[in-house]
């Protein structure tokens, strides 16, 4: 990647009237206390800086963004986006099934929607929305994105592409038909108006498709002395009339006993699969057993019980041939022959993407007519070939890291604030590494300070120092890099353009038991600005480094600020209970755009637009204000006159989709001008505007 930089005399000019980057802290203020100086210690800024060295040529960005690229890192975040299964994105993908029509079924639990993976592909939303637990609405039935489902923990395939689900917040059984019409058949356990402090609920579900029964495991439980006791347990067929039977065990009775219908005995049974011939298998996780039920009800042991043979949180699946598949994180993968013998075991894979070689997710798992098992992993839908092979079958794994490379070979885990300077180099504060990165304008990334993973408050050179959490950095007009780092207590670091790093303010424990920095700021003469907040106080304090190396108040904001920037004028602009605002060092204080206390996202002009929870913000040659929202995942582009655009991101959309602007992002963080072009972190990536 190449920059060129087009930045015109009058914004160079403009450039030396303007602060160039603030980043938001998102770390929570720890304690109150003291004002001014009382418990810093710092040494005057810009000293020992290279006269080769400069800060950010700023430039004019484009009323609108046109395209949405990748600078560096990887794309894979969670999302909500439908489409191919490339570009699909899921957020909570925790639990699955495979319906009678080749479909995968794939309840994604963050934002309460059931999604749905076609045979070729293509991802789209089946039912539900999201929606607040306290709504009375929260278990309504009805078409597709009308409905509400909560919380749905067992799944089982029916006929004509119908889905039932146990949905345990509402207490219910529920059936989602192919086309996405969502209907309650079972609203609760008879026995819920049991004994005071005792809970019955669904387990398991299962569905025969030769007579189109429904099977489902309960048990009870209750709290004694904080500690939850499971007792008991049923297995419950529901007719496809609605009749509601016990066919095995004793919901209220604890042991271990095979036998006819409820003579026999559980002890807490939780996942159940069928058969083609309509046997029923249970994980009988109390006793360590695998039960069987067959079509006269009758209950025999399919695996010999043993302590830790088989968990409740190990799942069952029923694959091809009738043999069984049981998988337990800790134990592995097995698959039981139909008479009850292990025929063959292996390890749960891990990804080979993530950073610490994590596991798949084993909560939710499924055999397809392949003998492929198809995992719900979070952010993805894995399908695990029987010889081994893992391939992602819709969404995105998550890549991250702190490789050094170009492009995609380098990789970031949250990287955070970002930074330019005046040679269009790109700084980014890789928080979760405790480093601070360098791109060049050629893409390569490079660790510039610091070791990933080794925190601590050490100067040195590069490699020798040592950081806690940066969370904010700032770009002096001398190329001197500040970072607000935070290891035991807040700080505030310089790095020369040589990567020698010092501390230049450092706070005792008794100041940060009551203060805490929140952004840093430098305006064109090199002065060094801090957002300060205190316990005590609902306002934020903007503080300004001497020439003796102490902090002094410069001015005292009308509520929290998380970001600033700051002009020559030495006018500061923050967004502060969701307007942002122009304050001015006698105290005067204006809103530019948005509305006290709204904190709806809205494009308009003045107090007519919602800035949602924007907090961060850069400024460009032209005066236009660049706000990042995390919580909504956009950019926003505010100009001189308050006229509020959304320049990247769409509402309600989360996850990277690159190409034509707005396009969609997940969670952005850090954001930075060079030239014409705006840099941002989004995910485990560096993204940044093109053509």
């Amino acid at each position: 990647m190449k920059l060129t930089c087009t930045t015109p005399k009058a914004a160079i000019y403009w450039l030396t009237q303007v602060a160039c980057i603030a980043a938001s802290i998102l770390l929570t203020a720890c304690g109150g206390g003291g004002s001014g100086s009382s418990g810093i210690v710092g040494e005057t800024p810009g000293s020992g800086s290279a006269p080769t060295s400069g800060g950010p040529i700023i430039g004019t960005l484009p009323a609108s963004a046109s395209q949405l690229k990748l600078a560096a890192g990887n794309i894979g975040t969670l999302g909500n986006i439908d489409g191919p299964a490339s570009a699909a994105r899921f957020i909570t993908a925790s639990n699955l099934t495979i319906d009678s029509l080749g479909n995968t079924v794939v309840w994604d639990a963050y934002y309460g929607v059931l999604r749905k993976i076609s045979p070729s592909g293509q991802v789209s939303t089946l039912a539900s929305h999201y929606v607040d637990l306290p709504q009375s609405d929260r278990c309504a039935d009805g078409q597709g994105t009308a409905a509400n489902i909560v919380n749905v923990t067992s799944m089982a395939a029916g006929n004509s592409g119908d889905v039932y689900v146990i949905d345990v917040d509402c207490d219910a059984i529920r059936k989602i038909s192919g086309t996405g019409f969502v209907s309650t058949i079972v609203p609760q356990l008879s026995q819920k108006s049991g004994a005071v402090g005792t809970n019955y609920g669904w387990s398991g579900i299962a569905f025969d498709r030769n007579t189109g029964n429904l099977y489902a495991t309960t048990y009870r439980w209750f709290t004694v002395k904080w500690q939850v006791v499971h007792e008991g347990g049923a297995v419950v067929q529901i007719t496809p009339a609605g009749t509601v039977s016990t066919i095995a065990g004793k919901l209220a009775v604890t042991g271990y006993a095979d036998g006819p219908g409820t003579s026999a005995l559980f002890n807490q049974p939780t996942e159940i699969v069928a058969d083609s011939n309509g046997n029923l298998f249970i994980n009988d996780c109390g006793n360590g057993a695998i039960r069987k039920i067959d079509k006269a009800a009758n209950v025999s042991t399919f695996t010999v019980p043993s302590p830790g043979a088989v968990e409740c949180t190990s799942k069952l699946a029923m694959g091809t041939n009738g043999n069984l598949v049981l998988v337990d994180q800790q134990k592995g993968i097995e698959r039981i022959s139909s008479i009850g013998q292990v025929i063959s075991k292996m390890s749960v894979p891990t990804n080979p993407n993530m950073y610490d070689n994590v596991p798949l997710a084993t909560r939710s798992m499924i055999v397809d007519s392949y003998g492929n098992l198809l995992f719900a992993n979070r952010s993805s839908v894995e399908l695990l070939t029987p010889n081994g092979s893992l391939i992602t079958l819709a969404g995105i794994d998550i890549v991250e890291g702190s490789a050094d490379g170009i492009g995609q070979s380098a990789q970031f885990t949250q990287p955070g604030a970002l930074a330019t300077d005046m040679f269009g180099n790109l700084y980014i504060a890789d928080t979760d590494h405790s480093t601070i990165r360098k791109m060049t304008p050629g893409g390569m990334v490079t660790t510039f300070a610091g070791v990933p993973r080794q925190m601590g408050a050490v100067d040195g050179i590069g490699a020798a120092a040592r950081f806690g959490v940066p969370k904010a950095l700032a770009m002096d007009p001398k190329g001197n890099l500040y970072v607000l780092d935070y290891y035991e207590t807040p700080e505030i670091r310089k790095i020369t353009p040589e990567g020698t790093v010092s501390t230049v303010l450092k706070t005792t424990s008794d100041w940060a038991s009551s203060n805490s920095f929140k952004a840093i700021a430098i305006d064109a003469n090199g002065a060094l600005y801090v957002s300060v907040d205190n316990v005590a106080s609902t306002n934020s304090q903007i503080m300004k480094l001497g020439g003796t190396g102490l902090l002094a108040t410069y001015l005292t904001a009308s509520g929290k600020v998380r970001s600033f920037s700051v002009d020559g004028q030495g006018n500061i602009y923050a967004v502060v209970n969701f307007a942002l605002r122009k304050m001015t060092p006698q105290g005067a204080e204006t809103i530019i755009a948005g509305t006290p206390g709204n904190p709806n996202v809205q494009d308009g002009t003045g107090g007519n637009a919602g800035l949602g929870d924007a907090s961060t913000i850069v400024v460009d040659a032209g005066g236009n204000f660049f706000l990042v929202d995390t919580t909504f995942s956009l950019i926003r582009r505010v100009t001189p006159q308050g006229a509020v655009s959304t320049y990247l991101g769409t509402l309600w959309s989360s996850g990277i989709f690159l190409g034509a602007a707005p396009s969609s992002l997940y969670q952005p963080q850090g954001i930075a001008i060079a030239g014409t072009t705006l840099y941002l972190t989004s995910g485990n990536a560096v993204l940044y505007t093109g053509q």
